[in-house]
């Protein structure tokens, strides 16, 4: 049994292999069978892939703090008082930066 789970696994791979092969050919306009391409990723996609995932993560963090703070001041009075003269505090700051 363990014989076939590996033998599938393994044409799988193959089947996945030729097709993006095919894949890369079309791309790279090569007609030739015999021609096998690899596609290496260059240190800036690498980078930049990172870096992407990095800033997803800090701004899911972020957003659940947020939306945390936010439901802790709806659940609790304390909260919702401070909150509400921290954003008028806010609000009249903005006011004077921007001399409206």
């Amino acid at each position: 049994m363990e014989y076939k789970k590996r033998l599938g696994e393994k044409v799988e791979e193959k089947r996945a292999f030729e097709q993006e092969q095919q894949k890369l050919r079309r791309k790279y306009k090569i007609h030739e069978d015999g021609t096998i391409l690899v596609k290496k990723k260059r240190l800036i996609e690498i980078l930049l892939n990172t870096g992407a995932a990095t800033v997803r993560i800090g701004a899911t963090i972020i957003l659940c703090s947020l939306a945390a703070i936010g439901l802790i001041s709806l659940l609790y009075v304390g909260p919702r008082t401070e909150l509400l003269i921290i954003m008028q505090e806010v609000v009249e700051q903005l006011h004077s930066m921007l001399g409206v």
